[in-house]
């Protein structure tokens, strides 16, 4: 309520109403006067509300996937979490999970037959570079035995044969002296003579060879024999080298190629498993209850047979009992009205039962109008009220009462207080005069204001 509108009314219509404040025209009568004394105020402000859903699931595709209805839920059905609403054919991505499966099988296959094969390829090649690593350490042996010499039992073993051909060779002559005599006189042909001197000369040519290879035991390895040892270490270490190589490069490939088909069967994995996730929205459930809404999507809304893909909002699922009353109220009113202040809802629908509620919201930024420019700002301001089984529609009017002061002393018109910068004052009128004292105020609401400093508990002010 207004004062100032309350004063003008009793100066139209009661101009001798006593007891709040009295005019005359002649000087030194008293002025026009407001009544003050300590009292209880409370302070409120009303607006009018649009009831709105206060919570609202927005229901659409995920992932990429796109797909054509098949079946809604009617719309205003109440819904329990995880009630079926609404199905969806997707054929494209069905076709291609049987792709991934396919894939998927195939990469397992291949991997079973590498694992199965590649084992003994491997140990093949294995072996090969052991069989290099043996020739290297005999031909190692042998070099060492060259610079080592050979051993006595050879060395008594030339000795021996030597002796022994030294006589072979002396019997091998008397045989041949013998076999002359005998010749001479006629007794024998000169073939079995001939045959006797190529028998002497066959022990005379072991004996030779016995003798050198006693001078060939004492004389050491030759140089071209230390040559040829080397050259056929160096083979070996190079043949030993190779295989080596040959080793590591396999096993290298080996787990190249299995990490190349694990890597595939990953990917495949990976792949049936997004696929799986998105058919899993072949049947949309929903995930709290509420009232089904099927939205206006270009000015109609989706039925079974239309096409729906990711992002695009075809159902939504609004709560039921807890509402917000939306509204826009002057920048003024919204100034004095707190975040978490008690409110009381009146529903156009029931106006005679008052709701309890609390405000949720009071924005700090102007709202747009979408329909006309307009010089007066309104700030947004929501209200949660629960409304229990109220059959309630969202849509609905309603009227908001929210008290923004409450307290206890004497309140006065804004216009009983004349301002000079952040200094106040007030005229007095006592004793028939008037006298101008300064006082300490503070804001209570958008038209009246807080006397903290009083001098009396009750009197009079002149306007």
């Amino acid at each position: 309520m207004n004062p100032h509108k309350d004063i003008l009314a009793a100066l139209l219509f009661c101009p001798m109403l006593a007891g709040c404040f009295s005019t005359t025209s002649d000087v030194g009568q008293k002025p026009l006067v407001y009544q003050f004394s300590k009292t209880a105020k409370v302070s409120t402000v009303r607006f009018p509300g649009i009831v709105q859903a206060s919570q609202s699931l927005d229901i659409s595709l995920k992932e990429g996937v796109g797909g054509v209805v098949r079946w809604l839920k009617d719309e205003g059905s109440q819904v329990a979490s995880g009630d079926l609403i609404a199905t969806i054919d997707m054929d494209s991505f069905e076709t291609e999970l049987e792709s991934h499966y396919t894939n998927l099988r195939h990469s397992r296959e291949q991997i079973s037959e590498f694992l199965a094969k590649n084992p003994t390829e491997l140990e093949r090649i294995q072996n090969e570079a052991l069989l290099k690593e043996r020739n290297l350490e005999g031909k190692i042996f042998e070099d060492r035995q060259l610079h080592k010499g050979k051993p006595d039992d050879e060395r008594q073993r030339a000795a021996a044969d030597l002796s022994r051909s030294h006589y072979e060779v002396a019997y091998a002559h008397q045989l041949l002296e013998f076999q002359k005599n005998v010749s001479d006189k006629g007794f024998d042909t000169p073939f079995a003579l001939r045959k006797s001197a190529l028998e002497a000369a066959s022990k005379e040519i072991e004996k030779d060879y016995n003798q050198r290879r006693i001078e060939r035991l004492q004389a050491g390895p030759l140089p071209e024999e230390m040559a040829r040892a080397a050259f056929q270490i160096d083979v070996a270490s190079g043949e030993r080298w190779l295989a080596g190589k040959d080793v590591l490069s396999a096993s290298a490939a080996r787990a190249i190629s299995r990490k190349t088909f694990d890597f595939n069967i990953d990917i495949w994995n990976a792949r049936v498993r997004e696929t799986e996730e998105r058919l899993s929205q072949r049947e949309i459930r929903a995930t709290k209850a509420g009232m089904l809404i099927h939205p206006i999507l270009w000015g109609s809304k989706v039925q079974p047979g239309s096409e729906v893909w990711e992002g695009l909002v075809f159902l939504k699922v609004i709560s039921t009992g807890s509402y917000l009353l939306d509204a826009a109220i002057d920048e003024n009113l919204s100034s004095v009205i707190k975040t978490g202040a008690s409110a009381t809802v009146f529903l156009d629908s029931v106006p005679e039962k008052a709701f309890q509620g609390i405000v949720s919201l009071v924005g700090k930024v102007p709202r747009r109008n979408m329909y006309r420019r307009s010089d007066f700002k309104r700030f947004p301001v929501q209200i949660s009220v629960e409304l229990g089984s109220l059959p309630v529609r969202v849509g609905q009017k309603g009227t908001v009462v929210v008290e923004v002061g409450r307290g206890e002393g004497v309140f006065l018109p804004r216009d009983l207080v004349a301002m000079e910068g952040a200094s106040a004052s007030v005229r007095l009128w006592r004793n028939g005069s008037v006298a101008t004292i300064p006082a300490n105020i503070e804001n209570f609401d958008g038209d009246t204001v807080k006397w903290l400093d009083p001098p009396e508990a009750e009197g009079e002010l002149a306007w």
